[in-house]
């Protein structure tokens, strides 16, 4: 009952999502959908990681993955973390978004219990 209404959604999906949310709250705009702006397509992308050190060196992401890829796609390919609780719950839930046609996912109680 006191339960969170949260849904997840693969991206693709947004303009389904767009048209029910327009059937249900704003129907004047149903004639207009899907609406698609990406306001930031042209800025270019700058993505750092700040270290926990007492440096606080900063790593640019790219630099990160590669050093640290091979290992992470090798942990996810061969599903070496599967137990680990974090990443076993994330696991649990992109399974059952992509097993769905929708690949959309309404969290419940009873879905939580199961990752």
């Amino acid at each position: 009952e006191n339960a969170p209404q949260l849904v997840f959604l693969n991206y693709k999906q947004i303009d389904k999502l767009q048209t029910l949310l327009a059937k249900h709250h704003c129907p004047e705009l149903l004639d207009e959908l899907p609406i698609k702006v990406n306001v930031a397509n042209e800025k270019e992308r700058k993505i750092f990681l700040y270290d926990g050190n007492e440096n606080k060196d900063v790593v640019r992401i790219e630099d990160w993955l590669e050093a640290k890829g091979p290992v992470m796609v090798m942990e996810w390919a061969l599903n070496l973390r599967s137990e680990a609780s974090c990443q076993a719950k994330t696991l649990h839930m992109e399974d059952e978004l992509f097993g769905c046609p929708d690949e959309a996912l309404k969290v419940t109680p009873e879905s939580i219990k199961r990752w």
